[in-house]
């Protein structure tokens, strides 16, 4: 009767052996799954060789703050012109 829950016992602790291997197996492939999207997203950012998000966004703000400017001294001179304009 000793032997059989002895064995019982064992048998138990091979099951659980057994799907805690298959548990474990499962958390690595999810965390190496998770860990390649996290590079993909890494490389469109910072950019893999290539412009990255990032780099993409610095440059339109910089385009954004040049026409930006252009634009005040633009509209500054039409507004000079049309005040000289009226002044007359």
């Amino acid at each position: 009767m000793a032997d059989e829950r002895i064995q019982q016992i064992l048998d138990e602790l091979r099951d659980f052996k057994y799907e805690f291997i298959e548990f474990k197996t499962k958390i690595e492939t999810e965390y190496n799954t998770y860990s390649e999207k996290m590079r993909t997203i890494e490389k469109v950012i910072f950019g893999n060789g290539n412009k990255g998000v990032k780099q993409q966004i610095t440059e339109l703000e910089t385009k954004i703050a040049v026409f930006a400017g252009i634009g005040s001294v633009i509209g500054s001179a039409i507004i000079t012109s049309i005040w000289k304009m009226l002044i007359r």
